[in-house]
């Protein structure tokens, strides 16, 4: 994957309370970058990386396009989202966008009961089955996993589809049957970290 594909959710956008949001995305991004890095040890490869994505996109911040391009054997396809300006598309239709300054917390049809009652509009669903799509046309057998911040929750929270659950940790995450059969996870996204690093013992880049 070489695109950060919600940069092109945010492309028809206008005015500088917009163009901030992007910005936002980017830092959020930047920061959960960072925090994987770190966790695995592989902060000295964050120079490369800038250089890498300046070279390919004309950007300064580190993506996690290039993170899935340089650690392949990475058991997921990260992505990042602040959710912000996202098209809420139900059945080919956009139903309506979020707004910029759009916060998890704050959103009464993220919170029970809502969520229960209609998965399929919720924001961080909608952004991550669009990252699944996408992530999708280079399928190399790696799970898709997609971050976004959360109030109360240092590094955010992640939805991801390792229905193996063979990165699997103690604690709470919410499991959504999808109408196709399949199951998608969700729970802090320094867990999901946890249970892949195992203490040292478990990835390590090729």
């Amino acid at each position: 994957m070489s695109k950060n594909w919600f940069n092109e959710l945010n492309a028809d956008t206008t005015g500088m309370e917009a163009r901030l949001a992007v910005d936002d995305d980017q830092k959020f991004e930047e920061g959960q970058v960072r925090f994987t890095l770190q966790k695995f040890k592989l902060q000295f490869y964050a120079r490369q990386m800038v250089e890498q994505e300046r070279q390919q996109h004309g950007s300064n911040y580190l993506k996690f396009a290039i993170f899935n391009e340089m650690f392949p054997s990475f058991p997921f396809i990260m992505g990042a989202s602040r959710l912000r300006n996202l098209p809420i598309i139900r059945n080919g239709r956009t139903l309506a966008k979020t707004p910029v300054d759009y916060e998890v917390h704050r959103d009464s049809a993220s919170t029970e009961p809502a969520r229960f009652k209609n998965f399929g509009r919720v924001p961080f669903q909608c952004a991550y089955q669009y990252f699944y799509d996408k992530a999708s046309t280079d399928d190399d057998g790696r799970k898709v996993c997609l971050t976004f911040p959360r109030k109360g929750f240092l590094r955010g929270m992640c939805i991801h589809n390792d229905s193996s659950e063979e990165h699997w940790t103690s604690g709470l995450s919410w499991v959504y049957k999808m109408p196709n059969g399949s199951r998608i996870y969700v729970q802090p996204y320094s867990a999901l970290l946890d249970a892949i690093h195992k203490n040292g013992r478990g990835w390590r880049p090729d």
